[in-house]
């Protein structure tokens, strides 16, 4: 690393300022050496002769008035970029210590977020750095983003597979409970889906709360519907909101837009949830 140095220690300024000194001097002397019938005159023409006679040495003691400017102009371009090149130093040593922070911040924030889903959600999250990584895969101390993103940057425009899958498995828990020609595997296979989605967030049931149910599988066994749906459409758009992130595979679910507007789609709704949540009743050996 270059060190500031003033402009009377620059070697460049020296060489400029003493060169032609010397030199002038040394033919000066030389020619006055040469020329040793010299009288004292100071008439317009002896002065003008004393300048013919000693014009060189006297022009390249003259050399050293520009050649110091131009030294010092140099010694200032020398400062101007040290100057230059510690403050973008600087800059970055601070940029890199604020997305630091901004990463440690950012998590602290998440697990608050994580934390008050369990008690509104009534269950527990097992590994909430795990599904950080899985919104911010390539956050950490060096690269942070508050948006979520794609681990591989060839993927960017696709966004976010985890919480694309998410928001997509969740909406097709409302279209399978609308459906009035779900069949029990229909309503057998949601379940074992809706379990597959809480294996995904590391969800298990929560330590505080005393269910009616046996199971010990199913995060949220007591009326096993309703409260799967509320509980995982609250994360996911909690989830999705705390990253700043609008899902791009909306995907037109036709069949869910007809059914949720017959006369009896609440009826539907019902009668379906109530089929699940008998469906639930010994499921642990099959999970």
């Amino acid at each position: 690393m270059k060190h500031h140095k003033k402009l009377g220690q620059s070697s460049v300024f020296k060489c400029a300022l003493m060169l032609p000194l010397v030199v002038g001097v040394g033919l000066l002397l030389v020619s006055m050496y040469n020329n040793p019938k010299l009288d004292l005159c100071f008439s317009s023409l002896c002065i003008n002769y004393f300048f013919e006679l000693y014009k060189y040495p006297l022009s390249i003691l003259g050399l050293s008035v520009p050649l110091t400017a131009i030294a010092a102009a140099i010694h200032r371009s020398e400062e101007a970029f040290l100057q230059i090149e510690t403050s973008g130093k600087q800059f970055d040593e601070a940029l890199k210590q604020n997305m630091f922070n901004n990463y440690i911040k950012h998590k602290e924030e998440f697990f608050n977020l994580v934390e008050s889903m369990e008690v509104r959600c009534q269950c527990q999250f097992v590994d909430p750095l795990a599904l950080y990584k899985k919104i911010f895969p390539n956050n950490g101390y060096s690269s942070f983003d508050y948006f979520a993103h794609n681990r591989e940057e060839a993927k960017k425009d696709q966004g976010n597979e985890f919480l694309e899958l998410l928001h997509r498995d969740t909406r097709k828990i409302l279209d399978t409970l609308y459906n009035p020609k779900a069949s029990d595997n229909d309503l057998t296979l949601l379940v074992f889906n809706i379990h597959e989605i809480t294996d995904t967030l590391q969800l298990k049931q929560s330590s505080a709360i005393k269910y009616k149910s046996d199971s010990r599988f199913l995060v949220w066994p007591d009326k096993f519907s309703k409260s799967s749906w509320d509980n995982l459409r609250y994360i996911s758009k909690n989830l999705a909101s705390f990253a700043f992130y609008k899902v791009k595979g909306l995907e037109v679910i036709s069949d869910l837009a007809i059914n949720f507007r017959l006369p009896d789609a609440g009826a539907t709704k019902i009668k379906n949830m109530e089929a699940m949540d008998q469906i639930t009743l010994g499921i642990d050996k099959y999970l």
